[in-house]
């Protein structure tokens, strides 16, 4: 066979190997991608959705630690929302530049953090561990996210890293988004919980109360609930239980000195105007 057909021949086949290996690449990726999603569908925590996407990117990205930092709006500093690492527990990350790129969607590897505005003045113990960094960020509806991986060595992340960002960025953004969401959920729980646990206290401390109207206030004596707009036909049209009494000097400190002696209190007695009938009215609390 001539020469030259040979090495054309040798290059078709160099090509067809280069060729099966990039379908093998793709078909793993494909596979990786899809036990993910997979494995996220189960996950009843951001612990398991971060793990789980943690797990798929190990295999491609050498990395030791990774975090997500989240916020809510452009002039707030970046905060720990999932770590693997304890160091980065309730961290808070000033942004810059090199933050605002990722945010936006730049995957970008530093070989030299200690170059870089964000990391430059870290404390010893996290600085020692981001040696290497690599990062992107994804926007989610409470605000933005950056995931970011790190090392304790240099050199570790490159451009290849920076393709594996690329071709998982689908999977990467389904986790993060759903870490996000998940958090925000467990406060919105943690929230209404705590407002429910107060109701039923609230509705406890009423029930062994005789009387025909309650009412709550916080510490500046303003109205956090009452029981009804009006009080024996008299409108209540003041946000503060002391406003109430502005007419009557006298029955106002008193009940003020009741308030502020921090003590159970009842039949402080308080007698309604002429012009709405005179009656008198017991107040305890």
């Amino acid at each position: 066979m001539p020469g030259r057909e040979t090495e054309t021949l040798q290059e078709t086949l160099l090509a067809l190997l280069r060729s099966q290996e990039r379908e093998k690449q793709l078909r793993d990726e494909y596979s990786a991608i899809l036990a993910g999603m997979s494995a996220m569908a189960g996950a009843n925590s951001k612990r398991q959705v971060f793990n789980s996407l943690l797990a798929v990117l190990r295999k491609y990205i050498g990395f030791e630690h990774a975090l997500v930092l989240t916020r809510e709006d452009e002039t707030s500093h970046l905060e720990e929302l999932v770590t693997t690492c304890t160091n980065f527990e309730s961290c808070s990350w000033e942004v810059n530049q090199t933050f605002i790129r990722a945010i936006n969607g730049e995957s970008i590897a530093l070989f030299d953090p200690l170059q870089v505005a964000e990391f430059r003045y870290l404390p010893k113990d996290q600085l020692g561990l981001c040696r290497s960094v690599l990062m992107t960020g994804v926007k989610v509806s409470s605000g933005d996210a950056l995931l970011l991986f790190l090392h304790s060595q240099h050199g570790q992340f490159g451009a290849s890293c920076k393709r594996v960002l690329a071709r998982f960025r689908p999977l990467l953004e389904r986790a993060i988004i759903d870490i996000d969401y998940r958090e925000r959920l467990q406060t919105l729980v943690t929230v209404r919980t705590q407002e429910l646990l107060h109701n039923q206290q609230r509705f406890k401390d009423f029930a062994n109360t005789v009387g025909d109207w309650f009412w709550e206030i916080d510490t500046e004596y303003r109205f956090t609930y009452i029981s009804a707009p009006d009080l024996s036909n008299h409108v209540i049209d003041k946000k503060s239980l002391l406003d109430l009494f502005d007419d009557d000097n006298d029955f106002q400190t008193k009940l003020r000195n009741k308030l502020l002696s921090n003590e159970d209190f009842e039949d402080l007695e308080w007698q309604l105007p002429g012009n709405e009938g005179g009656a008198w009215i017991s107040f305890s609390g």
